[in-house]
């Protein structure tokens, strides 16, 4: 789960990532559309960003942070609206029965 801070409120969000090497994909799901992210993970620092259709217009986010096993937190810039704070917290799998 991400959770983001902005100049309009709280969003929690799901959000799914994969790492291969240095590169950073996967995708948050918001309003029920899979919106696509990319970024890169250098040692405990995390970069990545999305584009956002926000009433016709693209919104670009730019998260900027660092991870410290389950956990990870940082900023985001909003384009030219500011600036808000993210957490996530990696869900864990059900254990089996």
């Amino acid at each position: 789960m991400l959770t983001v801070e902005s100049p309009m409120g709280r969003d929690d969000v799901d959000a799914r990532f994969a790492q291969h090497g240095h590169r950073l994909t996967g995708a948050l799901l918001n309003a029920g559309e899979e919106v696509p992210i990319e970024g890169t993970v250098e040692g405990e620092r995390i970069r990545f960003a999305m584009n956002l259709d926000v009433r016709g217009q693209l919104l670009r986010l730019d998260y900027d942070g660092s991870f410290d096993g389950d956990n990870m937190s940082g900023t985001v810039q909003f384009g030219s609206l500011g600036t808000g704070k993210f957490t996530a917290t990696r869900k864990q799998a059900d254990a089996a029965q």
